[in-house]
């Protein structure tokens, strides 16, 4: 949903009278991420998964390698600090909370990548290379 229909309804500009569906869909990456990273702390957890930590490892590589070239291309992540006097429309906020979503996100998967990265280690090879 996220890679197919948020981007159609951002582009088809139409105003959604409540952002909150559109919120709890995209919020559900970042509940199943901190869930991982909470679980990951304990060596037993990345140890048990495995050949999945493949896919998880390249997943988190590829969440920072995008934040880097977003940095790069000076796009900003969070506004915390600005208060708008002008009243927002519900895709701008969709747009807003999107972003820090995707942020709050890749954080986690920095998280992730380093509990992968200290158990490196007693993993299988096919992880560290």
């Amino acid at each position: 949903w996220k890679s197919r229909v948020f981007p159609l309804l951002l582009k088809s500009q139409v105003e959604p009278n409540q952002t909150f569906p559109c919120y709890i869909v995209l919020y559900h990456e970042a509940t199943l991420i901190s869930l991982l990273e909470t679980t990951f702390y304990h060596d037993d957890v990345v140890q048990a998964c495995g050949d999945v930590l493949l896919d998880l490892a390249e997943y988190c590589c590829s969440r920072i390698i995008t934040l880097v070239a977003r940095y790069n291309d000076g796009e900003r992540f969070y506004d915390e600090g600005e208060v708008s006097k002008e009243p927002i429309t519900g895709l701008e906020e969709l747009k807003k909370q999107y972003k820090q979503i995707w942020f709050q996100v890749t954080v986690k998967a920095v998280a992730i990548l380093r509990y992968i990265i200290s158990n490196l280690s007693s993993l299988p090879v096919s992880i560290g290379t």
